[in-house]
Parts: C-alpha cells; structure tokens; sequence
C-alpha cells in the first residue's frame, strides 16, 4: 500500500542536474533551447499526467494522443506547474512549484515517485529517503486518514489508462542530457510567501 500525503501549502521542488554529454563550445557548458523546452514540455507532461489521472475532477479524462498537444490537457489553473526559478548555468537547476490544491491531492509525492523510476537520475538515495521522511514527518499533522482502498500509483494509471503514457514519458525525460542528482521537496508557509 502507497499512502499519499495531503499539504495544506503550495509545494517548491528543487531539482539540481548534472549534464551528460558533450556540449561545450569554449569551454563553456552550452545547451540548445530546443533541449531545454523539450525537457520542462516533459516535466510538465508529467505533472499534468498525474492531475490528470489522480484528481477527481478529471476522472472523465480520456488519454490518448491529444494528451500530448498543448490543448489536449484541460488543466484547471489551480493544477498546473508553475516555474518559481530556473539556473541554466552548469549545472542546471530548477524549482517549480506545485500549488495548494494539487500539493492537498499529493501531487508532489507523486512526482517523486515517479522520478525515482527514471533510470539514468542517479539520485542520492540516503540523502533523499532521509528528506523524504523530514518532509513525512512534517507533513504528519497536516495529513489527513487515508482511505484503505487507496490504489498505489501504477494501480491507479492502469485504472485510467495512463501506464504507457507515464512510462512514455518517464523514457522522454531520461533521454534528455539532464540527470538529476539532487530533488529536494520544500512546504512553503503561505503566509510568509504573502508577506514578500
């Protein structure tokens, strides 16, 4: 059994990478645009797939080829990935955050679960299991029971006909130059982020 957990706050993801690959020119690390838009196309795909086949109100959401255009994901604003910063220098690092009421749906410990199966991140796995259970523990008392019929993540794509598609898109993002070695999950204070 796979338990979510439910935030009561926006959620920050921090990604750092490494890049595979030759891409110098001068002794400067360089990546083209196209590499770079194809890979958060990617990262976004898969946020939106997993809104898409986890919270209620897309459960009449048909996957198929549309999924991939820029209109085949209705998304509600309150459900899509927002940049909050983006260093393109070597190496890249990202952080995107997931609002409050995707963050409340688990989104975030979805998107950790799904990039621990992506196989070139070699990600540090006792440092990120003991963030992992920093994060659980804090979360602790936001979260609220878990229903004993909760599905774990690939139960749940199965269900929605969404397994080839995330395992699609798990194959784009690991074909991209960009391993990441370090996520981090971050719960964000509402009303601190207001005050700034």
């Amino acid at each position: 059994m796979y338990y979510y957990y439910y935030y009561y706050s926006d959620v920050k993801i921090s990604f750092n990478f490494k890049e595979k690959g030759e891409y110098t020119i001068a002794g400067q690390d360089k990546v083209t645009i196209e590499t770079l838009s194809s890979f958060l196309y990617d990262l976004n795909l898969l946020n939106d797939l997993l809104v898409l086949s986890t919270i209620e109100d897309y459960e009449n959401y048909n996957f198929s080829q549309f999924f991939y255009y820029r209109k085949g994901r209705p998304l509600k604003r309150e459900h899509k990935l927002y940049l909050h910063s983006i260093n393109h220098n070597s190496p890249l690092s990202l952080e995107v955050i997931i609002p409050l009421a995707a963050s409340a749906a688990g989104i975030p410990w979805l998107i950790f679960q799904s990039v621990q199966k992506i196989q070139n991140w070699n990600l540090e796995k006792r440092k990120l299991k003991a963030e992992t259970e920093k994060a659980e523990f804090d979360a602790k008392e936001k979260r609220i029971k878990v229903q004993n019929e909760q599905l774990d993540l690939e139960e749940r794509l199965i269900k929605r006909d969404a397994l080839d598609t995330w395992n699609n898109i798990l194959k784009r993002i690991s074909k991209k130059p960009f391993i990441a070695d370090n996520i981090e999950i971050t719960f964000l204070n509402r009303d601190k982020e207001e005050e700034k």
